[in-house]
Protein backbone atom coordinates (compact mmCIF):
# COMPACT_ATOMS: atom_id res chain seq x y z
CA UNK A 1 0.00 0.00 0.00
CA UNK A 2 1.80 3.47 -1.10
CA UNK A 3 0.24 6.40 0.89
CA UNK A 4 1.39 9.61 -0.79
CA UNK A 5 1.42 12.49 1.67
CA UNK A 6 1.96 16.07 1.49
CA UNK A 7 3.68 18.50 4.19
CA UNK A 8 6.87 20.64 4.37
CA UNK A 9 8.41 18.31 2.12
CA UNK A 10 6.68 16.08 -0.58
CA UNK A 11 6.86 12.21 0.35
CA UNK A 12 5.63 9.04 -0.19
CA UNK A 13 4.77 6.48 2.83
CA UNK A 14 5.19 2.80 1.70
CA UNK A 15 4.29 -0.64 4.37
CA UNK A 16 3.47 1.84 7.20
CA UNK A 17 2.66 -1.26 9.59
CA UNK A 18 6.46 -2.30 8.98
CA UNK A 19 8.43 -2.83 12.25
CA UNK A 20 11.81 -0.69 10.64
CA UNK A 21 11.45 2.21 8.56
CA UNK A 22 13.63 2.92 5.75
CA UNK A 23 14.23 6.39 5.01
CA UNK A 24 15.93 6.47 1.12
CA UNK A 25 17.40 9.66 0.14
CA UNK A 26 17.67 10.37 -3.57
CA UNK A 27 20.70 12.27 -5.58
CA UNK A 28 21.08 15.61 -7.01
CA UNK A 29 18.93 16.73 -9.87
CA UNK A 30 16.87 13.81 -8.44
CA UNK A 31 13.33 12.63 -7.15
CA UNK A 32 11.62 9.33 -5.38
CA UNK A 33 11.35 7.79 -8.44
CA UNK A 34 15.03 6.91 -8.55
CA UNK A 35 14.39 3.97 -6.37
CA UNK A 36 11.36 2.73 -7.95
CA UNK A 37 12.90 -0.76 -9.46
CA UNK A 38 13.01 -1.53 -5.32
CA UNK A 39 9.22 -1.29 -5.18
CA UNK A 40 8.94 -4.65 -6.29
CA UNK A 41 12.10 -5.79 -4.12
CA UNK A 42 10.00 -8.98 -2.14
CA UNK A 43 13.08 -8.72 0.69
CA UNK A 44 11.54 -5.03 1.62
CA UNK A 45 8.16 -6.17 2.00
CA UNK A 46 8.02 -6.53 5.67
CA UNK A 47 9.76 -2.73 6.10
CA UNK A 48 8.29 1.13 6.29
CA UNK A 49 9.69 2.83 3.97
CA UNK A 50 9.48 7.01 3.47
CA UNK A 51 10.66 8.39 -0.17
CA UNK A 52 10.65 12.29 0.27
CA UNK A 53 11.39 14.63 -2.63
CA UNK A 54 14.00 16.92 -1.18
CA UNK A 55 13.90 20.46 -1.48
CA UNK A 56 13.45 22.14 -4.95
CA UNK A 57 13.13 18.67 -6.33
CA UNK A 58 10.38 16.40 -7.62
CA UNK A 59 6.75 17.43 -5.89
CA UNK A 60 9.13 18.82 -3.68
CA UNK A 61 10.32 22.35 -6.31
CA UNK A 62 8.21 24.53 -5.08
CA UNK A 63 9.01 23.88 -1.43
CA UNK A 64 10.48 27.61 0.42
CA UNK A 65 13.33 25.87 2.06
CA UNK A 66 16.65 27.89 1.61
CA UNK A 67 19.59 25.83 0.01
CA UNK A 68 21.25 25.09 3.62
CA UNK A 69 22.02 21.64 5.35
CA UNK A 70 20.44 22.61 8.71
CA UNK A 71 16.69 23.56 7.10
CA UNK A 72 16.81 20.01 5.23
CA UNK A 73 17.70 17.99 7.94
CA UNK A 74 15.11 19.58 9.76
CA UNK A 75 12.79 19.35 7.90
CA UNK A 76 13.71 15.45 7.13
CA UNK A 77 13.72 15.20 11.20
CA UNK A 78 10.50 16.08 11.48
CA UNK A 79 9.48 13.75 8.77
CA UNK A 80 10.99 10.96 10.89
CA UNK A 81 9.55 11.67 13.88
CA UNK A 82 5.61 11.77 12.81
CA UNK A 83 6.03 8.86 10.55
CA UNK A 84 8.78 6.81 11.49
CA UNK A 85 8.09 3.68 13.82
CA UNK A 86 9.22 3.98 16.96
CA UNK A 87 10.46 7.71 15.64
CA UNK A 88 13.58 6.03 14.24
CA UNK A 89 15.08 5.15 11.11
CA UNK A 90 17.38 3.83 9.08
CA UNK A 91 18.97 5.72 6.07
CA UNK A 92 19.97 5.11 2.95
CA UNK A 93 21.47 7.98 0.91
CA UNK A 94 23.51 8.36 -2.67
CA UNK A 95 25.53 11.48 -4.26
CA UNK A 96 23.75 14.42 -2.27
CA UNK A 97 21.24 12.49 -0.32
CA UNK A 98 24.40 11.27 1.16
CA UNK A 99 25.62 14.58 2.30
CA UNK A 100 22.14 14.87 3.92
CA UNK A 101 22.21 11.14 5.46
CA UNK A 102 25.44 12.04 7.11
CA UNK A 103 24.82 15.80 8.57
CA UNK A 104 21.30 14.39 9.24
CA UNK A 105 22.65 11.53 11.34
CA UNK A 106 25.16 14.39 13.27
CA UNK A 107 22.29 16.60 13.89
CA UNK A 108 19.79 14.25 15.40
CA UNK A 109 21.44 10.99 16.34
CA UNK A 110 18.61 10.17 18.25
CA UNK A 111 16.39 9.80 14.97
CA UNK A 112 18.83 7.61 13.01
CA UNK A 113 19.52 4.04 13.68
CA UNK A 114 21.93 3.19 10.83
CA UNK A 115 23.43 4.95 7.81
CA UNK A 116 24.85 3.61 4.17
CA UNK A 117 25.88 6.55 1.77
CA UNK A 118 27.73 6.23 -1.24
CA UNK A 119 29.20 9.07 -3.78
CA UNK A 120 29.92 11.85 -0.76
CA UNK A 121 33.65 12.00 -0.27
CA UNK A 122 34.17 15.11 -1.71
CA UNK A 123 36.04 17.70 0.39
CA UNK A 124 34.24 21.30 -0.98
CA UNK A 125 35.79 23.64 1.75
CA UNK A 126 37.45 25.13 -1.17
CA UNK A 127 35.56 27.96 -3.06
CA UNK A 128 37.50 27.11 -6.46
CA UNK A 129 36.80 23.35 -6.02
CA UNK A 130 32.96 24.01 -5.74
CA UNK A 131 32.56 26.01 -8.14
CA UNK A 132 34.53 24.01 -10.85
CA UNK A 133 32.52 21.03 -9.67
CA UNK A 134 29.58 22.33 -10.06
CA UNK A 135 30.50 23.79 -13.56
CA UNK A 136 31.45 20.28 -14.54
CA UNK A 137 28.45 18.76 -13.15
CA UNK A 138 25.75 21.11 -14.86
CA UNK A 139 27.09 20.63 -18.23
CA UNK A 140 27.49 17.21 -18.18
CA UNK A 141 24.01 16.80 -16.39
CA UNK A 142 23.13 19.03 -19.77
CA UNK A 143 24.50 16.75 -22.44
CA UNK A 144 23.40 13.32 -20.69
CA UNK A 145 19.53 14.85 -20.06
CA UNK A 146 18.90 17.46 -22.46
CA UNK A 147 21.44 17.02 -25.43
CA UNK A 148 21.04 13.04 -25.39
CA UNK A 149 17.74 11.22 -27.18
CA UNK A 150 15.64 9.42 -24.56
CA UNK A 151 16.39 6.11 -25.88
CA UNK A 152 20.24 6.74 -25.57
CA UNK A 153 19.75 7.03 -22.32
CA UNK A 154 17.76 4.00 -22.20
CA UNK A 155 19.96 1.79 -24.17
CA UNK A 156 22.93 2.61 -21.43
CA UNK A 157 20.70 2.27 -18.59
CA UNK A 158 19.88 -1.31 -19.52
CA UNK A 159 23.29 -1.88 -19.21
CA UNK A 160 23.25 -0.74 -15.62
CA UNK A 161 20.10 -3.22 -15.24
CA UNK A 162 18.80 -0.13 -14.10
CA UNK A 163 15.93 2.08 -15.73
CA UNK A 164 14.44 5.72 -16.43
CA UNK A 165 10.71 5.65 -15.61
CA UNK A 166 8.66 8.66 -17.02
CA UNK A 167 7.98 10.69 -13.72
CA UNK A 168 12.06 10.35 -12.58
CA UNK A 169 13.12 11.25 -16.22
CA UNK A 170 10.32 14.75 -15.92
CA UNK A 171 12.19 14.99 -12.26
CA UNK A 172 15.74 15.37 -13.70
CA UNK A 173 14.79 17.65 -16.45
CA UNK A 174 12.99 19.44 -14.08
CA UNK A 175 15.69 20.58 -11.77
CA UNK A 176 17.73 20.58 -14.38
CA UNK A 177 18.67 24.45 -13.58
CA UNK A 178 21.96 26.30 -12.75
CA UNK A 179 20.22 28.37 -9.83
CA UNK A 180 19.85 25.20 -8.81
CA UNK A 181 22.85 23.49 -9.32
CA UNK A 182 25.23 26.66 -8.14
CA UNK A 183 22.63 26.43 -4.76
CA UNK A 184 23.75 23.16 -3.85
CA UNK A 185 27.06 23.19 -4.31
CA UNK A 186 27.28 26.06 -2.15
CA UNK A 187 24.92 24.62 0.44
CA UNK A 188 27.84 21.92 0.56
CA UNK A 189 31.08 24.50 0.36
CA UNK A 190 29.71 26.65 3.24
CA UNK A 191 27.74 23.38 5.66
CA UNK A 192 29.81 20.27 4.66
CA UNK A 193 33.38 22.17 4.17
CA UNK A 194 35.86 19.10 4.00
CA UNK A 195 33.35 16.93 5.75
CA UNK A 196 35.79 16.87 9.04
CA UNK A 197 33.51 18.96 11.43
CA UNK A 198 30.02 16.68 10.50
CA UNK A 199 31.11 12.91 10.61
CA UNK A 200 33.09 13.21 13.97
CA UNK A 201 29.35 14.28 15.18
CA UNK A 202 28.20 10.89 13.48
CA UNK A 203 27.30 7.98 16.11
CA UNK A 204 25.22 5.96 14.63
CA UNK A 205 26.49 2.60 12.66
CA UNK A 206 27.89 3.74 8.95
CA UNK A 207 28.19 1.74 6.00
CA UNK A 208 30.40 3.88 3.18
CA UNK A 209 30.40 2.30 -0.04
CA UNK A 210 32.89 3.79 -3.01
CA UNK A 211 30.73 4.47 -5.69
CA UNK A 212 32.93 2.84 -8.37
CA UNK A 213 36.18 3.40 -9.64
CA UNK A 214 35.97 7.67 -9.49
CA UNK A 215 35.13 6.98 -5.81
CA UNK A 216 38.88 5.50 -5.15
CA UNK A 217 39.08 4.10 -1.89
CA UNK A 218 41.95 5.63 -1.80
CA UNK A 219 40.64 8.73 -2.01
CA UNK A 220 38.76 7.91 1.13
CA UNK A 221 40.79 10.18 4.02
CA UNK A 222 38.21 11.89 6.39
CA UNK A 223 35.96 8.95 6.84
CA UNK A 224 38.57 7.78 9.97
CA UNK A 225 37.15 10.08 11.84
CA UNK A 226 33.96 8.27 12.42
CA UNK A 227 35.46 7.70 15.78
CA UNK A 228 31.87 7.78 17.72
CA UNK A 229 30.86 5.11 14.85
CA UNK A 230 30.01 1.18 15.77
CA UNK A 231 30.29 -0.33 12.54
CA UNK A 232 32.53 1.15 9.82
CA UNK A 233 33.90 -0.13 6.47
CA UNK A 234 34.72 1.16 2.89
CA UNK A 235 33.33 -1.12 0.01
CA UNK A 236 35.12 -0.80 -3.02
CA UNK A 237 33.28 -1.46 -6.56
CA UNK A 238 34.81 -3.73 -9.11
CA UNK A 239 33.31 -2.12 -12.03
CA UNK A 240 33.30 1.22 -13.04
CA UNK A 241 29.64 1.57 -13.32
CA UNK A 242 27.03 -0.01 -11.22
CA UNK A 243 23.55 0.46 -10.74
CA UNK A 244 23.96 1.59 -6.84
CA UNK A 245 20.41 3.02 -6.28
CA UNK A 246 18.80 -0.78 -6.93
CA UNK A 247 20.62 -2.70 -4.53
CA UNK A 248 22.59 -0.71 -1.93
CA UNK A 249 19.58 0.28 0.39
CA UNK A 250 19.49 -3.47 0.59
CA UNK A 251 22.46 -2.98 2.73
CA UNK A 252 20.47 -1.20 5.64
CA UNK A 253 17.75 -4.55 5.61
CA UNK A 254 21.20 -6.74 6.61
CA UNK A 255 22.75 -4.50 8.78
Amino acid sequence: MVEENRSAISFESLNPRGSRTLLLLPGMYSSHHEFHLLLSTSHLLEYHLLLPDLPHQGRSADTHSSFNLSSIAALLAELISENARNGRADVFGGDLGGYVALYLASRYPELVSSIVVTGCERDYSSRLSSTWTAVKTYFGAVLGMILLPRSWLDALLKKLDSEFNDELYFNMRQSLRWDYTRGVFKMLRQDWGSGKDVCEKVAARTLLIAAGRQDNVCTFSWPLIFTNAVFFSIVSCLSRYYNWTKYFPLALCTS
